[in-house]
């Protein structure tokens, strides 16, 4: 039985271990801790956290994706994620591809598939650790200013979505 889990390791303990690995930096140059890690039939869900900022790393292979979202903490706390987009309402929690679409026009290319591949996790990662170390400093450090102008991306695709 034992060799059967080594052949097929459980795909949210290869996303956990990479995070942890490829991630290190937020521990290592913010100040970051792990404060929660949570791993259920949707995913792995691990949430890194410092004083002002939170980033949510997750991987749902239902969704087909593994996915960063950052969070500005109000009074030290998450604010939940919310389900629907209000343009009038302060942008506190947004998904970092949002992020390098304005930086740079792309983001992390993913499939399904991927999310059962020790390799395919890895690949996406580590692509992720890359775009944070490149273009996400400013909100580890809690610098959120990039969120009106993310706040105008999402309200655009909004308005496009809903005229069709």
């Amino acid at each position: 039985m034992a060799m059967e889990s080594e052949s097929n390791p459980d795909m949210r303990d290869v996303f956990e271990s990479l995070c942890t690995k490829s991630l290190h930096f937020l521990v290592a140059d913010f100040a970051f801790k792990i404060v929660s890690t949570e791993k259920d039939n949707l995913g792995c869900f691990i949430v890194f956290q410092n004083d002002t900022t939170a980033l949510k790393a997750s991987m749902c292979p239902l969704d087909g994706r593994i996915a960063f979202d950052f969070y500005r903490l109000v009074n030290n706390i998450m604010p939940k994620y919310p389900i629907f987009f209000d343009a009038a309402s302060d942008l506190l929690v947004f998904n970092f591809d949002n992020v390098t679409l304005l930086k740079d026009g792309t983001f992390v290319q993913q499939r399904q598939s991927d999310l059962f591949s020790p390799q395919g996790i890895e690949r996406i990662v580590k692509e992720y650790a890359d775009l944070l170390r490149r273009y996400a400093t400013d909100l580890l450090r809690g610098d959120f200013s990039i969120s009106e102008q993310v706040k105008q991306l999402i309200s655009l695709r909004s308005k496009r979505l809903k005229n069709g």
